[in-house]
């Protein structure tokens, strides 16, 4: 039974107050100094432990497990700087297990299940009868074994049980609002490089390792840049609407001054992806002119401030402005490496232990080819490509159903993630970019799992069109 304080604690802990606490403690974390980081990161657990500790839902902890997310991105290669606040996780962890203890669920395994698990299977199976035993025991092989398939399969039942109790709609909504205030976060971040990059612009000896995080948080970033359109989509006032719509192109500029290309090629895809979304049907003409006409200004006035910062990096980090590969580099090596791997091993691929590859990879990392399709079959070989076809098959099915403005945002919130993974680990890093894919999905479960007749896959008309005329009737 729940008690009046308990859905009050609730109602606090979903509430936009609560996430503007998160936020203020990151805020700390990015601009308190070096020293901040970990501090912020301490409170944001505790904050995340008492929400276990109050709330029945899990996901009531998910702000300031995102805020962690964002701000611990700094710690690029400074993992060490953890030890010392180890004895912190105690508390939550005790809240953790209070959690489970004091508010079990019904486990429930629902459409996007089945390919967690296929794509679990491929992971554990990658590399059998061919890796290294001594590689395989090194602690982030079995990590990223383990973290790929066992903790994935847990996360998605332990928020796959608690999404389902809760109201589809309003657990849609709150995600989309955390990760709004997680790309503020980012965005925070990048500016403060930016402050760095000022003081030091015309120096080219000084781009080599001037934002050491921009990897990660561009892949943030690109998670993010839809939700504010969702935003400026949905009815509200005018003003609010339109701080939305230049929050997303601001998120997108962000992105583009981390000078991470996939940010700067996949990153420009999405964000025309959105404008796309945004500017899709016959509602509100009036206000989306105005916005076609602010946005171009802004991105001028971006453009001019941030011109200087283009013509110093570009030609120190590609040669030119042309020239974003070169046919040398690691990862065009890595590819190639892929096809070699899987003509080796072509059943279950070579997997993913830790090896002295082409790209010289920092402590903590395994066989990455840094690329999403060539990771696939070179680690996991034909098996793997079937278990990630499926796993796919099932996405898609999800992603195209009967789709309405929330489930349009997590659509794209998911193909920025994947766009990123093309030239990064991006979704076979298991925390936090895999487990952002498991809870996309499990979000657009529910009305699926009802009635999947009208889906454009099932019956009717083609994909496409079908498609088009469900989002004429976005609400």
């Amino acid at each position: 039974m729940v008690t009046r304080y308990q859905e009050k604690a609730e109602a606090f802990f979903l509430s936009p107050f609560f996430m503007l606490i998160c936020v203020a403690v990151g805020w700390f974390g990015i601009f308190g100094g070096d020293d901040a980081v970990m501090p912020s990161l301490t409170v944001n657990g505790l904050l995340f432990g008492l929400a276990l500790l109050f709330c029945r839902h899990f996901s009531c902890g998910m702000m300031p497990y995102l805020s962690v997310i964002a701000v611990g991105g700094q710690l690029m290669s400074k993992w060490t700087d953890i030890l010392p606040y180890l004895p912190w996780g105690i508390p939550i962890a005790v809240c953790l297990v209070y959690h489970f203890v004091r508010y079990p669920k019904k486990i429930q395994c629902g459409h996007s299940y089945r390919g967690v698990l296929a794509a679990a299977l491929a992971i554990m199976l990658g590399g059998l009868f061919s890796a290294d035993k001594s590689e395989m025991l090194n602690p982030a092989a079995i990590y990223h074994y383990l973290g790929l398939s066992i903790l994935l399969l847990v996360l998605y039942l332990v928020y796959a049980a608690d999404y389902k109790m809760q109201d589809a709609e309003q657990a849609q909504e709150h995600f989309l609002w955390c990760v709004l205030f997680m790309g503020v976060l980012c965005a925070a971040i990048v500016f403060k490089n930016g402050l760095v990059w000022w003081e030091n612009r015309g120096n080219t000896s000084f781009y080599n390792n001037w934002f050491a995080s921009r990897n990660t948080i561009a892949n943030l970033l690109l998670m993010c840049i839809p939700v504010p359109f969702y935003f400026a989509k949905k009815q509200g006032r005018a003003y609010s609407r339109l701080f939305c719509f230049l929050l997303g192109l601001c998120f997108y500029i962000a992105s583009l001054f981390t000078t991470a290309r996939t940010a700067l090629v996949f990153g420009t895809v999405l964000v025309v992806l959105c404008l796309g979304y945004f500017y899709y049907g016959k509602r509100d003409i009036p206000f989306k002119l105005v916005t076609a006409l602010v946005s171009v200004a802004f991105l001028a006035v971006a453009l001019s401030l941030f011109c200087d910062l283009l013509l110093d990096i570009i030609p120190t980090k590609y040669d030119d402005a042309f020239t974003l590969y070169k046919p040398n580099e690691a990862r065009v090596k890595l590819f190639f490496q892929s096809l070699a791997d899987f003509a080796a091993r072509p059943l279950f691929g070579v997997g993913i232990a830790p090896v002295n590859d082409i790209l010289k990879n920092p402590m903590g990392c395994i066989r990455w080819y840094h690329l999403y399709f060539p990771q696939i079959w070179g680690s996991m070989g034909l098996f793997g490509c079937f278990a990630y076809l499926y796993q796919g098959y099932l996405r898609y099915q999800l992603a195209t159903y009967r789709p309405t403005a929330k489930s349009a945002a997590l659509v794209l919130c998911y193909v920025g993630l994947f766009l990123y993974s093309q030239t990064d680990p991006g979704v076979f890093i298991p925390l936090p970019f895999g487990h952002f894919a498991v809870i996309l999905f499990i979000l657009l479960e529910g009305r699926y799992e009802k009635d999947l007749s009208h889906s454009p896959l099932v019956k009717g008309r083609g994909f496409l069109s079908g498609y088009l005329d469900e989002v004429k009737s976005l609400k």
